[in-house]
């Protein structure tokens, strides 16, 4: 709250070149999912109608800037037996706050807030597939300073707080510390050391751990290309002494690119690809695993209206209980026709599975998504 504060008083002594932005917007879905809960035997098709309606605000001065966006997310079901008693109201949220202190010292404050079914937002790594409702809260207040052209430190909290309005899966509250040095050997090359502590706490019977991470990384430069690599240690460790301490290496690489820009300037072509292999960190009922995963996205714009995006991504997943041991992937292809500035028309076919050498745990579900959007900038002009 401390930062909070000072960045109001920051913002309002800084009143040059002031810019609002609001851009409200409506998106009306229907995807229809041949297995919605992405089960071995006992398959269930499922259709899916979503409301959403959002507004995204932006505020900006010279030194300074925020940026709230919001929606809300109605969805109904059909197609099965009582699957109506899954229909809910989601939300998401984010608030993004920065503000230049000095020539040397920036503040920011970032919070993140989601209410959904969709397991894919609990974990990088996630391999669940319960339909669980739940709300998920990341609050990151985090300072960098610079010592001069060569050097910067970050420092930031995190406070991620997850919860299951059904009483199925555990809360969980987990508190994490980042420090991040950084080093500029030229324009285009830059390498740093950074060093993570967390804590997560489960509220059920779930152990609580704390973690120590620190990585070495690299990353260069190019025209159309940015190369980032980095390799460190991982050490896990459980309160419950019957559960066994886990420790192993942790890497990554990656490469993103774009170029050319489109009318409404976003890129022409992109790319962003990952490789990285970490624990998981949600691990309701003590499910851990060390993940190697893939994922990659590559697009391009045709004739300034046509989008398209290829997606997908490939995880291992090695489970430290039991010889469990998973492979998931996943592709869908989003095709995207901007009518006019303010509609565009999309769909979305896509496919995914899990194999497991465990009994129960295999699944295929082929999905297509179809999506009616309509956004209007209200200006983003100088209002004041």
């Amino acid at each position: 709250m401390i930062i909070l504060y000072a960045l109001t008083g920051i913002f309002l002594e800084d009143s040059h070149a002031d810019r609002l932005t609001i851009v409200p917007h409506l998106d009306l879905e229907y995807q229809h999912d041949s297995n919605y809960f992405k089960a071995e035997n006992g398959e269930k098709s499922v259709g899916t109608y979503i409301f959403r309606p959002g507004i995204d605000l932006g505020y900006v001065t010279a030194k300074s800037s925020l940026s709230l966006n919001y929606s809300a997310e109605v969805n109904q079901y059909s197609g099965e037996d009582n699957i109506s008693d899954y229909d809910y109201v989601g939300h998401k949220a984010s608030l993004a706050v920065k503000s230049q202190v000095s020539n040397r010292l920036t503040m920011a404050v970032l919070n993140d807030f989601i209410k959904t079914r969709d397991p894919a937002s609990s974990d990088e790594f996630n391999n669940d597939v319960t339909r669980n409702k739940y709300t998920l809260n990341r609050f990151t207040p985090g300072l960098l300073y610079q010592f001069g052209d060569k050097f910067s430190l970050g420092v930031k909290f995190t406070n991620l707080r997850t919860d299951y309005s059904e009483g199925i899966s555990e809360d969980s509250n987990e508190n994490r510390g980042t420090f991040t040095l950084t080093y500029n050997l030229n324009h285009s090359t830059a390498v740093d050391i950074d060093y993570q502590v967390w804590d997560r706490d489960y509220e059920g019977s779930s152990s609580d751990y704390t973690s120590n991470q620190a990585m070495f990384n690299l990353k260069k430069k190019y025209k159309y290309l940015t190369f980032k690599a980095g390799a460190g240690y991982h050490a896990r460790e459980f309160d419950h002494s019957d559960m066994n301490d886990l420790n192993a290496p942790t890497w990554v690489i990656g490469v993103k690119g774009q170029t050319g820009s489109s009318s409404d300037g976003t890129p022409k072509s992109w790319i962003d690809a990952t490789l990285n292999q970490n624990y998981n960190d949600s691990g309701s009922g003590d499910f851990y695993y060390k993940a190697t995963k893939f994922s990659a996205s590559l697009g391009h714009v045709f004739m300034e209206r046509l989008k398209m995006d290829l997606k997908g991504f490939y995880q291992f997943s090695d489970y430290d209980e039991g010889p469990r041991k998973d492979n998931k992937w996943a592709l869908a292809c989003r095709t995207n026709y901007a009518v006019n500035k303010v509609f565009s028309l999309a769909v979305e076919p896509g496919f995914e599975s899990r194999q497991s050498n465990e009994a129960g745990k295999d699944y295929d579900n082929t999905y297509i998504l179809f999506n009616i959007n309509v956004r209007y900038d209200l200006g983003g002009k100088n209002w004041f």
